[in-house]
């Protein structure tokens, strides 16, 4: 599972804790100092080859979440719509469901900052350094932190690294918690797009 996954950090101390009783049964003599570094130089070395692998997998779930929202909403809005063209792209979908159903989504659905941010780390994932890179970084700098990496804004230029390889685990840094709060904003849209479509066709 993505939870699996992600949870490095966890399973960094699985690492730990599976390779001090290793080391104690190998090396009955070995000093608990010198058994914890052993341990540490493990854990290192796991940190350092499933971080890149955890993160690109959390990376690809953003991307597939948004991807799979924009198509139910222009399936959706398609629907409505028989007649004339559907936009392909979120923005232009929420203008036509805002005329349709006379709502405002960005102003009146909570959610609509998290879809916003979705949108544009979905955009990083798939192209990397850009125009959604530069956006997300004034509304989510966090992401583009790493504090066990030492990766983030430069404390003299306040530049943050060039987004190279999200799709390499480097450069975004989804975490699962944001994960969950994009997934929870996918589905409160529906819930409350259910609330103005009933009231509007009563």
């Amino acid at each position: 599972t993505l939870a699996e996954w992600g949870h490095v950090d966890e399973r960094m101390h699985r690492v730990i804790d599976q390779a001090m009783v290793r080391l104690r049964d190998e090396h009955p003599d070995i000093t608990e100092d010198e058994a914890l570094c052993e341990a540490g130089y493990e854990a290192d070395d796991f940190y350092d080859k499933a971080q890149p692998l955890s993160q690109l997998v959390t990376n690809l779930f953003t991307l597939g979440l948004f991807h799979l929202f924009e198509q139910q909403l222009i399936d959706f809005v398609r629907m409505m719509h028989t007649q004339i063209d559907v936009p392909q792209q979120m923005p232009a979908l929420f203008d036509m469901l805002d005329r349709s159903l006379s709502i405002d989504i960005r102003s009146s659905y909570t959610m609509a900052p998290a879809l916003h941010e979705l949108r544009l780390a979905a955009n990083v994932v798939k192209h990397a350094e850009g125009p959604s890179a530069g956006k997300l970084q004034l509304l989510r700098p966090d992401l583009f932190d790493h504090a066990w990496l030492g990766i983030g804004r430069d404390a003299r230029s306040g530049r943050f690294p060039l987004v190279r390889e999200p799709l390499s685990g480097q450069g975004l840094y989804v975490s699962l918690d944001d994960y969950g709060l994009f997934t929870k904003a996918v589905e409160d849209f529906w819930v409350r797009l259910k609330v103005d479509l009933d009231r509007t066709f009563a």
